[in-house]
């Protein structure tokens, strides 16, 4: 059986819609660690479509507040 463990981080950026950036705490064989995020089955514009603003924005609300 695989070992699992569940990592603690934070959110410390939004890339665009879809995609983040999280700091990580560092773990008892690993330092910390900065991970970037893409979250699935969500289908957001990219930085530079229609919309794209607004999507990033929209994250960034669910992400931060």
């Amino acid at each position: 059986m695989p070992i699992t463990a569940a990592l603690i981080c934070l959110v410390v950026g939004i890339t665009d819609g879809d995609t983040l950036t999280a700091r990580c705490e560092p773990q008892a064989d690993q330092p910390a660690q900065t991970l970037k995020i893409r979250l699935a089955e969500i289908d957001a514009p990219e930085k530079g479509q229609s919309f794209g603003d607004r999507s990033k924005r929209h994250l960034s609300d669910v992400c931060f507040k």
